[in-house]
Formats: C-alpha cells, sequence, structure tokens
C-alpha cells in the first residue's frame, strides 16, 4: 500500500525501443541524413513529426502512403530506406517515438477514485493504480483481476513487490478492465521480523511458505517459538507452532519469539521486600535464602501466597504460587518472584468504561453490579454522538489470563432485559459504539462534468436525479445521455448502462454504481487567444475558426510603427509539454526546457512588407499567446570569437565586419561552418559571406570539433620530444 500510494511516479521511466509495435495515433519523429546532400537538403522532403492515421498508415511528402500499424520502428525504417535509397544515394533515417496512443482503461473495485482512465504505454500497473487514487486496506494485492477481450488475468504483486517478476511485463491494453477485490485473509505479523506488516493469505498451506515471502527475521528471531491468535467458537484463541504445521482457520495474528538477548545467570525478586532487584542465582541455594540476602520482608507482608513466574525449556512461562511459611522452592535461572502487600490482595476492584459516554474512565465496581450501573457512574451515554444500539462489548480476561468478548445488546438492556444487562467484574473493559465505528455506509460515485464528482452516501431509492442533486448539478456542457457502470456480482462481470436524463431522471441507482457524465459533443467551449506587445489594440480576442495569425493582427489594428514584425513570439502550452516529453534529456535538461520554450521564436514566419502580412498565415489554437516586439537596433555575435558582443546595427556591414567588432575568430573557430540566425528564427548556412545582415540577427561561429590530421599529431609529438631532450640536457648540465 505505501509503495502504490505514496512511492509511485505518475510516469514510468522505461525507455521505447526499437522493437516497439505502432498503432493508430502514435506519433513519430523522423531524422534524416545523406553523406552527399547537407543536412537542410536531405530533410526538405520529409515532415519531421508524422501521425499514424486511423487506417493505420502514413504518408510521407515525395516516398508516398507507408503501412506502418502493427509494424515495429525498426521494420518501419527499413521499409522506409527500401523506397529512398532508389532516390538518394547514402540516405540515412532514424525513427523514434514522439508521442505514443493512448487508450481507456476502467478501474473499479478497493480504489480510493474508481472509474475511466485514459493512459498509454507509459503507464505501468503501479502508476494506474496510483492514478485511480490508490488502494486501501480492504484491497486485495495478491488477487488482482485484468480483463481483457478474450482473457483474464490474475496477478499477485506480492511476486512484484518482492522482486521476483518486473512490473512492466504486464500487458494493459485497450478496454481492460482493472478489477481489485476486498481482501479475504489477512493476518499480523509481529514479533522479531525486520518490519512488522499485515500479510495478506492466498493459497499457503504452512507457516514456513508464509514466512518465504515476508523477508529477513531480525537478529535476535527464534523461528521455533511460533505463537499464535486464532478465532474458534466465537473466542479468541492462542496456540504454539512449528513452521511444518499447517495455518490454523480464521487466523488473526503470528507472533516470532526471541532468543534469550541476556545470560541466564540471575533471579529477579519484586514487591513488599527490603531491597527488590536482581540476585546472582549460583549465590542462591533457594526462596529462603533469597529472602535473606534481599534484606527480608517489608510490613504488612501478604506470606500466604507467593507467585514465582517461570521459563521453561519450551520458552513458555508457568506461574507457580506457594506458601513460603510451609514450603520452601529451589530458584532456577531466570524465575522471577512477587512478594504482596496485605493491602495490594485486599484492593478495590475497578471496571473501564470507554467509547459514547459522557465521563469515560476507570470507576470502583460492587458485588452484583450490572453494565447500566457503570454507564450511570459515568455520566450516561453521549447522546451528542450517533450511538450504536444494536451491539456493545465487553473485553474479560478469565482465570487462565485468556482474553474473552461477551457482547450484548445495549438497545434490549435499556429497555429492561436483565440477561443483557450482565453482571461486571473486576478489570472489565466495556465499549459503547459510535454508529460509524462499526457501519460503513454504502456509496456511489459520480465523474465528469458534474459540478463536484466524487463519492456520495447511497441510500436505498435513490435515483439518478438525487445524484445529480447531490453532485451540485449538471454542467452545461454535459450530456444528458448519463452512462452507469454497474458491478452486478451474481454474473461476475460490470454492464454498462447509458440513460436518458431529460426522460427518465427516475432511474434507480444501486450501491456502488459509477456514474459517467460525459462531454455533450456539440458543445463548444469558448476558444481564446492573447496579443500583446507593439499592434493598436493589445488584449484577448475571441478565436473563431481555423483563424490565423494575419486575421488576429488585423483585428488588433495592425502593428506600430516601430513593431518587429519578423521578431513575432507565440507562447503556447501543449507544445511546451511535447516538447519536454519527447527529448532525451536528463531532468535538470528539462526542467530547463520547460521554462525556456516560452522564449523561442517561431520558425520560418516571414513578413512581407509589400503586403502587409504573414506568407504563411499559421493557424492558432486555444490559449496562444502571441507578442510582436519593437524593432531591434542590433545584431548579436556568440561562439568562437574573442570577445562575444552585442553590436550596433551598421547598414555597410559586411559578415567580417561583425566578426572584426566581437574581436575576430579564435583559433578553433571553425570558419566554414559560421551560420546566420535571423530575427524569425530560420538559419542560413549557404552563401554566408554574402548574407545581407539585418537588425535582431545572430551570427554564431562553432568550435572545430575535427581531429588533428597525421602531420599535426606528429608536430605536436616532435614538439614535447624537444622539450623533454632539453630539459634532460639542463638537467645533466647542473649536476655535472
Amino acid at each position: 500500500m505505501d509503495i502504490i500510494n505514496n512511492s509511485v511516479a505518475l510516469k514510468t521511466t522505461k525507455s521505447i525501443g526499437k522493437d516497439y509495435v505502432l498503432g493508430v495515433g502514435d506519433t513519430i519523429s523522423i531524422n534524416s541524413w545523406s553523406d552527399i546532400l547537407l543536412p537542410e537538403e536531405a530533410n526538405k522532403n520529409f515532415m519531421p513529426i508524422l501521425s499514424i492515421d486511423s487506417s493505420g498508415n502514413l504518408f510521407i511528402p515525395n516516398i508516398g502512403v507507408v503501412k506502418a500499424e502493427g509494424k515495429t520502428i525498426s521494420q518501419l525504417e527499413k521499409e522506409i530506406l527500401n523506397k529512398t535509397n532508389k532516390k538518394i544515394k547514402n540516405f540515412n533515417i532514424d525513427i523514434s517515438l514522439k508521442n505514443s496512443r493512448t487508450f481507456a482503461i476502467i478501474v473499479i473495485g478497493e480504489v480510493n477514485k474508481p472509474g475511466i482512465y485514459t493512459v498509454d504505454k507509459y503507464y505501468n500497473l503501479f502508476n494506474i493504480l496510483y492514478t485511480a487514487g490508490g488502494i486501501n486496506e480492504n484491497s486485495s494485492i495478491r488477487n488482482i483481476k485484468i480483463k481483457s477481450k478474450n482473457k483474464e488475468t490474475v496477478i499477485d504483486l506480492y511476486d512484484y513487490i518482492n522482486g521476483n517478476k518486473n512490473i512492466e511485463d504486464i500487458q494493459i491494453t485497450d478496454g481492460d478492465i482493472i478489477y481489485i477485490p476486498v481482501i479475504k485473509e489477512k493476518v499480523a505479523l509481529y514479533g522479531e521480523f525486520k518490519k512488522k506488516t499485515i500479510y495478506e493469505l492466498k493459497n499457503e498451506k504452512t507457516y514456513k511458505e508464509i514466512f518465504a515471502n515476508i523477508g529477513e527475521f531480525d537478529i535476535f528471531a527464534n523461528k521455533n517459538l511460533i505463537k499464535t491468535k486464532y478465532i474458534e467458537d466465537l473466542q479468541v484463541k492462542t496456540s504454539n507452532e512449528k513452521l511444518e504445521n499447517n495455518i490454523k482457520s480464521k487466523l488473526i495474528s503470528i507472533e516470532v519469539g526471541s532468543i534469550d538477548k541476556e545470560s541466564k545467570n540471575s533471579v529477579y525478586i519484586y514487591g513488599n521486600i527490603v531491597n527488590p532487584g536482581e540476585y546472582d542465582v549460583e549465590k542462591i541455594r533457594d526462596y529462603k535464602s533469597l529472602i535473606e540476602i534481599a534484606g527480608g520482608y517489608k510490613k504488612d507482608t501478604y506470606l500466604n501466597s507467593i507467585t514465582l513466574i517461570r521459563v521453561k525449556n519450551n520458552y513458555d512461562k508457568e506461574i507457580i504460587t506457594f506458601d513460603p511459611t510451609k514450603e520452601n522452592i529451589e530458584l532456577k535461572a531466570d524465575d522471577t518472584i512477587y512478594v504482596y502487600n496485605r493491602n495490594d490482595i485486599a484492593a478495590k476492584k475497578y471496571s473501564n468504561i470507554i467509547g459514547a459516554i459522557k465521563n469515560p474512565g476507570n470507576y470502583e465496581i460492587y458485588e452484583n453490579q450490572r453494565v447500566l450501573d457503570l454507564v450511570n457512574f459515568a455520566g450516561g451515554l453521549d447522546t451528542k454522538e450517533n450511538i450504536y444500539y444494536k451491539r456493545a462489548d465487553i473485553y474479560r480476561v478469565d482465570e487462565q489470563g485468556k482474553l474473552n468478548l461477551i457482547k450484548f445488546n445495549l438497545e434490549k438492556a435499556l429497555a429492561g432485559d436483565i440477561e443483557e444487562n450482565i453482571k461486571l467484574k473486576a478489570n472489565d473493559i466495556v465499549k459503547i459504539f459510535k454508529y460509524d465505528e462499526v457501519v460503513k455506509p454504502d456509496t456511489v460515485y459520480v465523474y465528469g462534468n458534474v459540478k463536484e464528482p466524487g463519492e456520495i452516501e447511497y441510500y436505498k431509492g435513490m435515483t439518478l436525479e438525487d445524484v445529480i442533486f447531490y453532485a451540485k448539478g449538471l454542467e452545461k456542457k454535459a450530456d444528458r445521455n448519463i452512462v452507469i457502470a454497474r458491478n452486478e456480482r451474481l454474473k461476475d462481470k460490470i454492464t454498462e448502462v447509458v440513460v436518458d436524463y431529460m426522460k427518465n431522471p427516475d432511474f434507480e441507482i444501486l450501491a456502488e454504481d459509477v456514474i459517467f457524465v460525459r462531454k455533450d459533443s456539440t458543445w463548444q467551449d469558448v476558444k481564446t487567444v492573447k496579443i500583446t506587445g507593439f499592434v493598436k489594440y493589445p488584449g484577448e480576442y475571441l478565436l473563431n475558426d481555423d483563424e490565423g495569425i494575419n486575421s488576429i493582427i488585423n483585428r488588433a489594428g495592425g502593428f506600430e510603427s516601430d513593431a518587429f514584425p519578423n521578431g513575432i513570439q507565440i507562447k503556447r502550452k501543449e507544445t511546451q509539454i511535447e516538447e519536454s516529453r519527447s527529448l532525451n534529456l536528463e531532468i535538470d535538461d528539462k526542467i530547463s526546457l520547460e521554462q525556456n520554450v516560452f522564449n523561442l521564436k517561431v520558425t520560418n514566419l516571414e513578413y512581407d512588407r509589400e503586403l502587409n502580412r504573414y506568407k504563411n498565415d499559421i493557424k492558432l489554437v486555444d490559449g496562444d499567446e502571441i507578442y510582436i516586439p519593437n524593432r531591434p537596433t542590433t545584431v548579436k555575435v556568440v561562439g568562437e570569437v574573442y570577445a562575444p558582443s552585442i553590436i550596433a546595427y551598421n547598414n555597410d556591414f559586411k559578415l567580417k565586419d561583425y566578426i572584426d567588432a566581437a574581436g575576430g575568430y579564435k583559433e578553433k573557430a571553425y570558419e566554414k561552418k559560421v551560420f546566420i540566425i535571423k530575427a524569425n528564427g530560420k538559419a542560413l548556412k549557404e552563401n554566408i559571406k554574402k548574407a545581407i545582415i539585418e537588425p535582431g540577427d545572430t551570427i554564431i561561429v562553432p568550435k572545430d570539433t575535427r581531429d588533428k590530421s597525421k602531420l599535426d599529431r606528429f608536430l605536436d609529438i616532435l614538439q614535447v620530444s624537444v622539450q623533454l631532450l632539453t630539459t634532460v640536457l639542463l638537467v645533466n648540465s647542473v649536476v655535472n
């Protein structure tokens, strides 16, 4: 439960390899290159990002339609290469999965938020259970059922938690139903384990089989000392077991005892004596010699009964009671003796009352006192609480030291039934229950387009209208055809019912129904875009269908006189998320990308001054934010120059002039690979020396990382050798 609810990330980090089988809805990225063509030429006939359509095909410009569904990434690469190498020599591609297809699954049973969830190939079973709100103390994790179209798989998570199997191997596909049943049998494990736990029983027959799944014992564990508690004949009983013994039915707990943590060279005496404490058994023969060493009895000692607790060879303890005035007991190592005061023996008797009572606590009881007398002593029932009257409990320790449970009907006792008004004994504990302690109301679940989705308390006769009422009503965009998932336990299946809410609001709801209110397919959400910067009327605008950049700018009054159209920036949240997921980056790089992606400029968005519009009109989407900067007056030079700078724009300057203004090339500058990033994001790599430099451009001088030639390496070695020889001659000269 801790692993699933507290320690699971939303997505697995498992990478997608070339063996991934593609399907409808998958989005892939194609990177291409050629030994003959430059990168931009090799890439210009290929779209970098493609989606597999509903027919399972990819359309690739200049290549045509390629069947992708059902093929691995590796198989698709080979097929595209076979077609392309007929046109371009030495052509290569690399295909990677950008976004995997999503599918819907249903999670029901003992999860905190059952419902329908949309997941993808990156989700494993742990992630799905985490998304469904996690599991609870009633959840079985050893009998999880995954129901697919053609089969049902039963999962035992102990195999995966203990590391025997890999959670990524569990296959979950579109339409699967994941059912978490109620736990049937569980047992508390405590004692000398490394970790105390609640263990779910499955098919184990012996205690040894249980311990095989638990892990390591504590260093003091004595596996020959196993104590169990179980229910038999409506009583809690205890027994000693061996590893090979069969597990008892209705088992409550298993305790593994410990070996002796200290040496057995002492006896212990407590109570009404002068010097109580620990004494060396080798110096003591019997009880009388112990009393002499311990200084004798104090005043008012009760000498008719002394209690001795002794540990037997099988580690069980026994009580020996004796009269020291008539007999003398020989003592053994680890014996513990209790000597009583007369006032202790004649002490008052008390019982305890807890729960829905005005003044819970310990109260003195008298002969023939009954439960209702104790209730009255404690101020009566706490009527502010919702009291459960059908049952109350008395916990009583019998003469053998065993705990017994006595049940009685509080309602009948209050009505005068003498048999239910039970007589009390010393040390009884009476528990008066609150209603919500013992009765958990049935619930239904409502999700989707209601104002307050979630869990709703169920009552008999509840209708669909009642559920919508408790969920604070439908949202305006809600579909009135409401889906109800119903668990038919007798038929062992989940059925789906679609109810027209407008025609049948009185449709009867059953306990544990899951109600899904979908969005009306005809509903149109309000879509807006925001434009800021150097336009005449910046602000937020209602977005029309298929509306582009040029239309929005016209509606905003056009550009200000000092606007810089080529520097337009578009901020789109969806782009940020997709990019950070698709790139193979470390965590720090992903965070950096997500923080800076909003500052990226739209690539190749060119503004035609004569037509007063952008050449390629980009279609906008809901939530886009457009920024028009003012006209720049500088050019930036970065990379392998001595003084990377922002340089004032000069209409007469060429590339060399800006490089010189930035200090000139460094020794490792790769002059042939200098390129320019234009203000609109377009990269220029051809005919750089003749390129027209404009305000807002960035000149980038890369570093030459090529390997040195053989001659350069020979000259380097020769230089080092000459320096070494010179040093040796100098040292010899000094020594001589």
